[in-house]
C-alpha cells in the first residue's frame, strides 16, 4: 500500500474523508495554468528557495526541513517540521502544493490532519492558501485561479479562515 492509500484509510477510517482530494489533484494536472507548472523540473537547491520564500511571507520561523524521499516513493508529504519530495515532484507545482499544507499548520499547529478532525488535507482552507502562494509566485491572477477551481467544483474558503502573509498583518 503507498503513502497515498495509506492517506485515504487513515481519512475514511477517523470517518473524515478528503473528499476534494481527487478534484483538486485532477485541477492540478489539467487545468492550465497551473498545469504548467509541473513541465519544469527544479534543483534540489530551487525547491529549498522556493519554500523559504514562501515560507517567509507567512512567518519569522524557520521553513519546514525539505527532505528527499526514495525513487520508489509514489507520493509526498508535508508537516510544520518537514517536507517530504518524491524525485519526480521536484517541480513548482508539487512544492507549492507540499509548502501549503505546511503553511496550514501554522494556523492548526497540531491537528491539521484529516485523521485527527479538524479539516480535509485538501479542503477548502488548503484551497485558498495553495492559490495564494501560486499567485504569489507566478503571478498568475487569483481570479483566474478561483474560477478554474470553481470550474472543477473545488470548494475554497475565505481569506480570513488561512493564515495571512506578514506583510497583510501590519
Amino acid at each position: 500500500m503507498n503513502m497515498v492509500e495509506r492517506y485515504f484509510m487513515a481519512c475514511e477510517q477517523a470517518g473524515r474523508p478528503d473528499v476534494q482530494a481527487e478534484t483538486y489533484y485532477d485541477w492540478e494536472d489539467y487545468h492550465r495554468p497551473f498545469s504548467l507548472l509541473l513541465e519544469e523540473e527544479l534543483t534540489w537547491q530551487e525547491c529549498k528557495e522556493m519554500v523559504a520564500r514562501v515560507w517567509a511571507a507567512y512567518t519569522h520561523t524557520l521553513p519546514p526541513v525539505l527532505k528527499s524521499l526514495p525513487p520508489c516513493a509514489g507520493a509526498s508529504a508535508a508537516c510544520r517540521q518537514y517536507i517530504k519530495l518524491a524525485p519526480h515532484h521536484r517541480n513548482a507545482a508539487y512544492v507549492l502544493h507540499e509548502t501549503a499544507h505546511a503553511l496550514l499548520y501554522l494556523r492548526w499547529p497540531v491537528s491539521y490532519r484529516a485523521d485527527k478532525g479538524r479539516m480535509e488535507g485538501h479542503g477548502p482552507e488548503f484551497a485558498r492558501i495553495h492559490a495564494e502562494i501560486v499567485n504569489a509566485e507566478y503571478n498568475i491572477p487569483m481570479s483566474t485561479i478561483v474560477a478554474s477551481m470553481r470550474k472543477k467544483g473545488i470548494k475554497i474558503a475565505f481569506r480570513h479562515e488561512v493564515p495571512r502573509p506578514l506583510k497583510e498583518r501590519r
